[in-house]
Formats: structure tokens, C-alpha cells, sequence
């Protein structure tokens, strides 16, 4: 009978097949060996299915192969229930891991008591029409982190391909499938009962192909907004950080309403978060974003884009390139 391995990763794929051969190969390797990969194609229409084939003979490699596309949360909860690892480590297949990712995160949960339940590391981020690699910004703290995960936002959050997680936690806090995806968020969650634990080693790449699920900007804000308010509802949720928790939810929406007036288009919407923002708290109404998008939702779409042309030049702001084309095509 096989040993039980220690990690489980557990590789999400979609219509990637340009990169899928990379991301199991990160795995593959990796420096640390103890490791199962279970592979989910949640439904790809591409050569995908054939390329995950290849690797049928691999007995540390166990594909599903669905042909249907549905909620990214059903898909994970299906993968962890079928993981034989302590830990979890996520992989999507259009990112890699960095050859130590696992052995360096390993070897630090390992020194951890059983209420550290999340290690993560920061990563890079590659643009793939340029070629330019940077590192993406993350919280750094170590210790009980839901209050810094309020306020300490600007810094970043916790990527969920650098992390490696206790099984544990998503036993107790699986994926909520009556949302597309959770992503990030999954970790506000873990944070109410679990400590957390930040090593510096960076661990990963994420690829910007400009067809990230995370450009889907206003579909996945409403995602993040569905979270957030199951969030504060959750028998765990710590009461005593209820005043951040407020705060934070009310930047998160102004943030949106702001993100939308500046390159989208819906004004409803923007409207609408607006005043989710001002309920969750009463101080944004005097926030000149607030102010500013409010007004600027009454405006035209065409005269719209035409100060916001002119904020740019102003200000000098250089958006990210695939930004760019994606409000270029939902403005058109």
C-alpha cells in the first residue's frame, strides 16, 4: 500500500493548455518529493484533457477530467475531499511553482503547532506581454492576522497559490459554492480560528495573460462583496474586530464604485456600491472618491471616458496593459 504523502497539491485547470505542461512540471520539480498533484479540469474545451493524459502513468498524478464548467468553489471542495495530504498546496494551471516551494513551506509548518494553519511566502508576477517579473505585493504578518487582513489591505493580499495550508482548515472552512470563486477571500475565513505564518522565500509565478479570471473586475468585486457579507454573519467571526471589519467593507465598495467610474461603465452599479460602502460606514459619504464617483455616475459614458483621459494625463497614471484592453472592449 502507497504511503500516505504529506502534501496534496491541488492543480485547477481551464483552456490553459499553453502553460498546463509547465504547472505540473513545477511539481514535479519540486525539491521537496513528498507530494500527491490531483488535477481538476473543470471542463476545458481546449487540448487540455489531452495534455493531462500524458501524465497517466505517474502514480503521484491523479487527474478528473470534467466537461462541464462550473463554480471554481464545487471543483476545490471536490479535490480537497479526495487530497490524501496533511497540508494543501493550490496551483492554477496557467501559474508555476518556483523549485523550493514546497520544501521551504513544509519544513516551516512542520515547526508549527496545529493552530498555525496557513504558511505563505509572496510571489512574482509575469506579465506575459512584456516580460517583465515583479514581485506582487503581500500582507506580511505572522500570528492571529484577521485584524490585519482589515487593515493592513494597501500591502496586499495573501496569494493563494503561495500559501500551504492545513487540510484542516478547509475541512472546517470549505469553499462556498453559491459563489463562482472565492479565491483570496477563502483566508478571511481561516483567519477567524487559524494563525497564520509569513516566510519571505518567494514561491511562486502567477502569469498575466490577459484572460485571468481576475480581470473579470466587476463580476469578481460583486464575488468579493458576497463573501465579505457571510463574513460578518459566521457564528466564528470574531465580534470585537466588528468596527475593521465595517471599515474595511466600506473601502472594498468604495473601491469598486471608484475602480468602475474610472474605466467601466455601469453607473446603477456603481451607485449601488456606493451606498453599501456608505452603510457599512458613514464616515466614506465625506470621502472624496465617494463624492467624486457619486457625480461622476450621472455623467454620460462618452464625457466620462473623456475626463478620465483627462485625469490621466494629469496624474500620469500608466494602468497595467491588459487592463487597458479589457475597458477598452467594455467601452466600446
Amino acid at each position: 500500500m502507497a504511503t500516505k504523502p504529506i502534501v496534496s497539491v491541488i492543480l485547477l485547470s481551464y483552456n490553459q493548455s499553453a502553460y498546463l505542461d509547465h504547472a505540473i512540471n513545477s511539481v514535479i520539480n519540486q525539491k521537496y518529493d513528498d507530494w500527491e498533484l490531483v488535477i481538476i479540469d473543470n471542463g476545458s474545451t481546449d487540448d487540455s484533457h489531452s495534455i493531462i493524459q500524458k501524465y497517466s502513468n505517474n502514480k503521484k498524478i491523479r487527474s478528473y477530467l470534467h466537461t462541464t464548467n462550473i463554480c471554481l468553489g464545487k471543483r476545490m471542495n471536490d479535490g480537497i475531499a479526495v487530497a490524501n495530504g496533511d497540508y494543501i498546496s493550490l496551483l492554477y494551471s496557467d501559474d508555476y511553482y518556483l523549485p523550493d516551494k514546497l520544501f521551504v513551506q513544509v519544513k516551516a509548518m512542520q515547526k508549527l503547532s496545529t493552530d498555525w494553519g496557513v504558511v505563505y511566502a509572496p510571489g512574482y508576477r509575469l506579465n506575459m506581454a512584456t516580460n517583465q517579473m515583479v514581485v506582487k505585493n503581500s500582507i506580511e504578518f505572522s500570528g492571529e492576522i484577521l485584524k490585519h487582513l482589515f487593515i493592513d489591505f494597501k500591502k496586499g493580499f495573501i496569494n493563494p497559490i503561495a500559501a500551504l495550508i492545513r487540510k484542516e482548515c478547509f475541512l472546517k472552512y470549505p469553499y462556498y459554492e453559491d459563489v463562482f470563486i472565492e479565491s483570496e477571500a477563502i483566508f478571511f475565513k481561516m483567519a477567524m480560528k487559524y494563525k497564520f505564518f509569513y516566510i519571505s522565500d518567494l514561491s511562486v509565478v502567477m502569469r498575466d495573460t490577459g484572460n485571468n479570471a481576475g480581470y473579470a473586475a466587476k463580476q469578481n468585486s460583486e464575488f468579493f462583496a458576497f463573501v465579505l457579507d457571510k463574513l460578518g454573519k459566521h457564528v466564528d467571526f470574531p465580534i470585537e474586530l466588528s468596527s475593521h471589519y465595517r471599515q474595511f467593507k466600506g473601502v472594498t465598495f468604495r473601491n469598486n464604485a471608484w475602480q468602475n467610474i474610472r474605466s467601466g461603465t455601469d453607473s446603477q452599479w456603481v451607485r449601488i456600491m456606493l451606498k453599501k460602502s456608505i452603510y457599512s460606514n458613514w464616515l466614506e459619504i465625506f470621502h472624496p472618491k465617494t463624492i467624486i464617483a457619486f457625480i461622476m455616475s450621472f455623467i454620460s459614458i462618452s464625457n466620462r471616458k473623456k475626463v478620465n483621459k483627462y485625469v490621466n494625463r494629469i496624474t500620469n497614471k500608466v494602468e497595467d496593459i491588459y487592463f487597458e484592453e479589457y475597458y477598452k472592449n467594455i467601452n466600446k
